[in-house]
């Protein structure tokens, strides 16, 4: 079973240790197995043979791979400035890598159990993305909200008075 866990204290970069207190140690990683080593290779060539636009992944639940290759693949994917946590029947972590484009995605099922793993190589990942319906049905909830609150507003009497300067 593999780390679970985006923790602080998890492995970044050149070994670069994320976490809160600059006291705490990082796990010890043995060395990967020649499937986390090919994982890696992996993401880096569909990395580069993305068009521009176009996305890929790679899947990681279901490959044999030991919960240190997936520590170890963490800590050379390193950690990224954007987390996005989305709950919808449980909770699907969005995590960017140190390389931008490269993405980890968790999804838990409403237990917690991780039941989809997989690394996804886009500008956006495609969970973090709006459907065009679900865009168009919120524009025009948008719209009436705005009208709403248009004619909320002509109701109600208008302050007039002018801002004070503040110095």
């Amino acid at each position: 079973m593999a780390d679970e866990s985006f923790a602080p204290g998890t492995l970044g970069a050149a070994g670069r240790v994320f976490a809160p207190d600059p006291k705490e140690k990082p796990p010890s990683l043995s060395a990967p197995s020649g499937m986390a080593l090919a994982v890696l290779g992996e993401i880096a060539h569909r990395a580069l043979r993305r068009e521009p636009g176009g996305r890929d992944s790679v899947t990681l639940r279901g490959l044999p791979l030991s919960p240190n290759d997936f520590r170890w693949l963490r800590s050379v994917l390193g950690e990224g400035e954007v987390r996005i946590v989305i709950n919808a029947l449980g909770e699907t972590e969005i995590l960017e890598t140190g390389f931008s484009g490269v993405w980890w995605i968790r999804d838990r099922d409403p237990d917690g159990a991780v039941r989809a793993e997989h690394v996804e190589i886009a500008s956006v990942p495609l969970l973090a993305s709006a459907h065009e319906d679900d865009m168009r049905v919120a524009a025009q909830r948008l719209l009436a909200a705005a009208e709403k609150a248009r004619a909320g507003a002509e109701r109600e009497p208008q302050d007039e008075r002018p801002m004070e300067e503040t110095g």
